[in-house]
């Protein structure tokens, strides 16, 4: 499934436009450095996860340090594998992707 980004919740790693590739993950797979797209009444926001607890994962954009937001399992669409910004795609299995996510973690 492909979306587009709108907003500054992830920036600047995510930005305006940016075409997202998002695929179903099961909820044992989903970890934290992971984004998800989940369900937030009528919108579908892309979010880091920061810690996944039994029950719930917590959510925090990357530009948004101090505001976290929870997602249950039924309300997660999948998790974000690339991003298109023009003609480049960086994938989650780039470096890039891997240290971004890494060094979100320990904000």
């Amino acid at each position: 499934m492909g979306v587009l980004f709108h907003g500054l919740s992830m920036w600047p790693f995510l930005q305006e436009a940016d075409e997202l590739t998002v695929e179903p993950a099961g909820w044992d797979a989903l970890r934290p450095g992971d984004i998800v797209v989940y369900r937030l009444d009528d919108r579908f926001p892309a979010l880091r996860i920061v810690r996944k607890l039994p029950t719930r994962l917590v959510l925090r954009g990357d530009h948004w340090v101090y505001r976290d937001c929870d997602a249950w399992p039924d309300d997660v669409l999948g998790r974000v594998v690339a991003r298109r910004r023009g003609g480049r795609v960086l994938r989650h299995t780039d470096w890039e992707w891997r240290a971004r996510a890494a060094w979100a973690l320990v904000d």
